[in-house]
């Protein structure tokens, strides 16, 4: 008899087990620790910026335009950028460097453009910038320059045209990955009197 209450108590005891271990591997997920709402929603990455910029904001009608185009990595490093400019061509006519070519790129962070097409009617200018292999980019700086001739007088807008998510416009590709990174752009207002 003593033999049997101890069976008995074994076999609750391996029972009892084998019920916690159960309901330890079916526990629900929403009952373990998980970070606050407030640390998971405050994390944003840091985003790459492309702008343009220009010596002054007034030109002269006739007068020539200088429009920089500049990267802002925040930090990540970056293989290459693809840029379309959207221009007015009522009021700016850009000039050629070369045969077909505006790009000025002699202070350019990046070593080869192997895409460079200019639509004058359309107002569109799209270029390609890459680094050379192993020379990836990290800061600030410039990525071409271009030169514009003021045609008309009157306020106009250059932008960079860009919509997060899409491919044929302008991107920032990070270095190895080819992710776009870019997550922000801006313009500029010139005024031709």
């Amino acid at each position: 008899m003593f033999k049997k209450i101890i069976i008995i108590l074994i076999i609750l005891a391996v029972l009892m087990l084998l019920c916690l271990g159960i309901i330890f591997l079916l526990k629900p997920k929403s009952l373990t620790p998980s970070k606050p709402e407030a640390e998971v929603s405050s994390f944003q990455p840091k985003l790459a910026i492309l702008s343009l910029d220009s010596p002054k904001a007034n030109y002269q009608l006739g007068e020539t335009l200088p429009l920089i185009i500049n990267l802002d990595s925040k930090g990540l490093i970056v293989d290459g950028v693809d840029v379309l400019i959207i221009y007015n061509s009522s009021y700016l006519k850009p000039q050629f460097l070369t045969d077909k070519n505006p790009l000025d790129t002699t202070e350019s962070v990046f070593a080869v453009f192997p895409l460079v097409k200019i639509d004058e009617a359309m107002g569109q200018i799209k270029f390609s910038a890459l680094s050379s292999p192993g020379q990836s980019f990290m800061g600030k700086g410039q990525v071409a320059k271009l030169q514009f001739k003021t045609i008309h007088q009157g306020e106009t807008f250059l932008e960079i045209k860009f919509k997060p998510g899409l491919t044929n416009d302008s991107n920032v590709a990070l270095a190895g990955k080819g992710k776009d990174i870019l997550g922000k752009v801006e313009g500029l207002k010139i005024f031709i009197q």
